[in-house]
């Protein structure tokens, strides 16, 4: 883990309770420092470095770790500190102060502003961030808009979501055709589980048409068509719901036209902490996560602050690094490499906020994303969109390792589960593919070896 240091700006239009030579030195060669620099500066007088003891002391209380002799780095403007609590372990701290005094923040602090009376990722406000992120790529971000108007395929059928009558509390589903005159649509990304979820069969399609019964959907479904309906979205494409599951012509129609499905929509809806659609989207975030209210030394003239356990993003980074399959279980998934990758926008609910992703930038709302680089999806995206095309293969054949450690319920998913993306790569490449195998890229097509134990199939249905 590794993280850049900056330095608090305009601290010399700050009130003059920031005023330890610490905070405002620029020139220290090494960004590590002993928790004793702190307490002296402390006693010495200065605010800042007093509350960021007391907010040491205090989360390591509570989650029960020795306060530590050394801190690694400090980020003053974004209020992160990362500790060194012994040699395997380091503990990433956030000063955050509450919404309501975000205002009496001293300038040059960009701390977030966190919201102790909501602990929910699908809060009020989570919808209110949502839909801030979606506006501000709407407006801002060309790439993602104008891939809006590129000619493709729309899925043949929606779930539309509409107001229920008088009455009700829930929300009144249905099947129907979709034609893009219609407006937009997001997409879900879930994994199935083991019992899999409501399903669309041949003997089911009529009623379905007519209303899906809101009691039949699993806890996902629920969570993440009303969050869709609350974010002014009126159609949601399901693959288990608008792909007729026992009728083998229509996923023959749809399944070569999924990539375009993921890319078309104006936003997806990325369950990524949920094994099974029973789990739920949204969950309560544990109070580590969630903040504690710091005690500050009497007479502190600084806001009251909240501290809390900063976590880790991995469904930012997967693709450049082992995530925690525990945590981003969807991540794992062969048939969401795809989905994620060609998505314009992917809303990730993970157990402890919401992030964003799309071909320009990512965001989260903690703000506390440690990593400057570039994130998977953004990286690739723009290679697709914008890069040379003479590069591109050797990052389908990195893409393809990283696909391969996938897991796929049926082997026979494969192919189709990447057709989406290699279509993308065929059209950027402008040479004919067939089953990972390029004609001007024949030897290397070829040329491969195994890492792992192979699961091999007793029905070939493809070159092995």
């Amino acid at each position: 883990m590794s993280f850049i240091r900056t330095t608090v700006a305009n601290l010399s239009d700050a009130p003059l309770v920031l005023t330890c030579r610490y905070c405002l030195d620029e020139q220290r060669e090494s960004a590590a420092f002993h928790i004793s620099t702190l307490q002296k500066a402390k006693q010495r007088g200065c605010q800042l470095c007093a509350a960021i003891v007391a907010a040491i002391e205090h989360l390591c209380s509570q989650t029960g770790h020795p306060v530590p002799r050394k801190a690694l780095i400090w980020n003053a403007e974004a209020g992160t500190i990362l500790l060194d609590v012994n040699t395997d372990h380091h503990l990433l701290l956030q000063l955050c102060v509450r919404e309501e005094n975000l205002e009496t923040l001293p300038l040059g602090l960009d701390w977030p502003s966190i919201d102790m009376h909501s602990c929910y990722t699908g809060s009020d406000k989570a919808l209110l961030w949502a839909r801030d992120a979606l506006e501000y790529c709407r407006t801002n971000h060309p790439l993602c808009t104008q891939l809006a108007t590129a000619p493709r395929q729309s899925p043949p059928l929606v779930v539309r979501i509409e107001h229920a009558p008088l009455g009700e509390d829930n929300l009144q589903i249905r099947l129907v055709d979709y034609t893009p005159d219609q407006g937009e649509y997001a997409c879900l990304s879930h994994c199935w589980g083991t019992a899999g979820p409501l399903k669309t069969t041949a003997a089911t399609k009529k009623a379905f048409e007519a209303c899906i019964p809101w009691s039949a959907l699993p806890k996902s479904f629920q969570e993440t068509i009303r969050f869709t309906f609350n974010a002014g979205i009126s159609d949601i494409w399901i693959d288990s719901l608008c792909i007729v599951q026992d009728d083998s012509n229509d996923k023959v129609r749809q399944i070569p036209l999924m990539g375009e499905i993921y890319e078309g929509a104006v936003l997806t809806l990325a369950v990524t902490r949920s094994r099974d659609p029973s789990e739920g989207c949204f969950s309560t975030i544990k109070p580590r996560y969630s903040g504690y209210v710091v005690t500050l030394p009497s007479g502190s003239t600084l806001p009251p602050l909240v501290v809390r356990e900063a976590f880790a993003h991995d469904y930012s980074q997967h693709g450049y690094k082992a995530p925690d399959r525990d945590k981003v279980p969807l991540l794992f998934r062969g048939w969401v490499f795809q989905e994620r990758l060609l998505s314009r926008r992917v809303l990730h609910v993970t157990a402890e906020e919401l992030g964003w992703e799309c071909l320009t930038s990512r965001r989260c709302e903690c703000r506390c994303d440690p990593h400057p680089v570039p994130g998977f999806k953004e990286d690739v995206s723009q290679a697709l969109t914008l890069g040379d095309p003479d590069a591109l293969y050797p990052r389908w054949r990195a893409l393809l390792e990283q696909y391969t450690t996938m897991d796929l319920t049926y082997h026979d998913d494969r192919l189709p589960a990447i057709e989406g993306l290699a279509r993308k790569f065929q059209q950027r490449l402008g040479e004919g593919y067939v089953h990972d195998v390029w004609d001007r890229h024949l030897h290397e097509s070829l040329s491969w070896m195994v890492l792992r134990p192979p699961h091999r199939t007793e029905k070939p249905a493809a070159p092995s």
